[in-house]
């Protein structure tokens, strides 16, 4: 009604009082927004839903509001967003999605840092190691994806063996690790972890350690130079 007698700023201001007033109620939010973004009002419709986000709304509140970034390609914001995201709901699926969004938009080196920064957050103790499983398959998809079939191999192998493998099995890898990539020109140490450190940040790192600098490491055409 406020809309069609054309009272904007009245509308605005009932929107503004219900939203203060029921903080908890989505659908007042979710109006408040379209009314900003159907006035061409995208700052403002910003500034609600960071109001809103305030609130650590459920997770269709976060996506919402990640498509109205990118619905303007202001994709850095939308990346910021995800950021904070998985700062309030640090789930798996979370970190996955903020990393597919990184790898569509061709920031590849970027969406390994996020799969990396999440198995680190999941690394410290068995049961969030269990919970990366999700994060450990998205990532060796993606680097198939890439045609970085090497990287792959070894997120997967690290995968399915990592709550299971004894020290001596894990220093295998790592000495194998350490064989491939003292092969070619420029290589990535692989530090061998300590009989006690099985469940240490040193051995979480295990990945970051050999995909880190992905852009003066290539493995997959190295690895066909020597063939």
């Amino acid at each position: 009604m406020e809309l069609k007698s054309r009272n904007v700023q009245h509308a605005r201001n009932l929107f503004d009082r219900a939203v203060t007033l029921l903080p908890r109620v989505d659908q007042l939010w979710y109006k408040y927004v379209y009314l900003e973004e159907l006035l061409q009002n995208i700052a403002g419709a910003r500034q609600v839903f960071e109001r809103w986000m305030q609130w650590e709304p459920d997770d269709k509140a976060w996506q919402a509001y990640i498509k109205l970034e990118e619905r303007y390609q202001e994709l850095d914001r939308t990346s910021g967003i995800y950021e904070r995201w998985v700062g309030v709901r640090p789930e798996p699926r979370v970190w996955v999605k903020w990393a597919k969004f990184e790898e569509e938009r061709g920031r590849v080196d970027k969406a390994r840092e996020v799969f990396q920064t999440a198995l680190e957050f999941f690394g410290d103790d068995e049961k969030q190691v269990e919970r990366a499983q999700a994060v450990f398959s998205a990532f060796a998809k993606m680097e198939t994806r890439l045609k970085e079939f090497e990287r792959a191999r070894v997120i997967y192998k690290v995968s399915q063996n990592f709550l299971i493998l004894s020290f001596s099995e894990v220093k295998g890898i790592c000495i194998s690790l350490h064989f491939l990539v003292s092969r070619v020109r420029n290589p990535l140490a692989c530090t061998l972890p300590t009989q006690n450190s099985r469940n240490s940040l040193e051995l979480k790192l295990l990945l970051r350690q050999l995909f880190l600098r992905s852009d003066e490491f290539n493995m997959k055409k190295r690895l066909n130079k020597m063939a």
